[in-house]
């Protein structure tokens, strides 16, 4: 089922619109332009994933875990993002699992 309108969002240079399954939000995202983020991923790599974010329960937990495999983060404690070199091209995004989202 589609959750609100598209709409732009000026920031990625794209417009998106969200669809929610049973347990899942999908977010689909178009660019305005190739230069864009995610118009500079569909060049380079084709249509597919750009980015997920992951709900966790205990993202410090998370992160330390990932830390041991030598995967790096950015961001803040609670909510932060698995470098795209580290993810295979994609950004990931982790957040706790209560975070709020789209309605």
């Amino acid at each position: 089922m589609r959750v609100g309108e598209t709409s732009d969002v000026p920031s990625l240079g794209a417009r998106h619109v969200f669809l929610r399954a049973e347990n899942c939000l999908l977010e689909l995202v178009q660019p305005h332009d190739e230069n864009s983020p995610p118009g500079l991923f569909l060049r380079d790599r084709g249509e597919g994933m750009f980015a997920m974010e992951l709900r966790v329960d205990d993202p410090a937990k998370t992160r330390a875990d990932l830390a041991q495999a030598s995967v790096q983060a950015r961001g803040a404690a609670a909510h932060w993002y698995v470098r795209p070199v580290d993810a295979h091209g994609m950004l990931v995004e982790v957040a706790p699992a209560d975070a709020p989202g789209p309605a």
